[in-house]
């Protein structure tokens, strides 16, 4: 289904080789929105769900890149924005959690918690806002 304003746009979505990011990343496809994938170890996975968008009639690209890794996570920004022209919309669906009852948690547990699920989101957000901007 294409999506008024979403139709060659560039999308940048984290943690889409599987589950909820694997859907998102699949549903802006189907908008007709252009796709940059990634996730955390699995580029097999990833490449699948790029396959699957550019059976869609839309470029997608993929790559291996850690969220909570902002050198990482800016070079990929850049490496997207010299593949397909620039960032248009930003999607974090990282998230990770802890898989214990609450008492068991640690303190340094928590913060692995926060600094992927959150961290991740900060990092990505200022990595595509300067090209986000330019675009407007």
């Amino acid at each position: 289904m294409e999506v008024p304003g979403l139709r060659g746009r560039v999308a940048v979505i984290t943690a889409a080789g599987q589950n909820i990011g694997k859907a998102v990343a699949l549903a802006f496809a189907r908008a007709g929105a252009h796709i940059v994938i990634t996730g955390g170890s699995d580029l097999a996975k990833i490449e699948a769900v790029a396959d699957e968008a550019r059976s869609l009639g839309v470029e997608a690209v993929a790559s291996v890149c850690d969220g909570t890794d902002e050198t990482a996570m800016n070079a990929l920004i850049e490496w997207a924005v010299a593949e397909l022209g620039g960032v248009d919309i930003a999607v974090s669906c990282v998230g990770i959690g802890p898989h214990q009852p609450i008492a068991e948690i640690t303190l340094q547990d928590w913060q692995k918690v926060m600094n992927t699920n959150l961290g991740s989101a900060f990092i990505l957000t200022q990595a595509v806002l300067p090209h986000m901007r330019r675009r407007k």
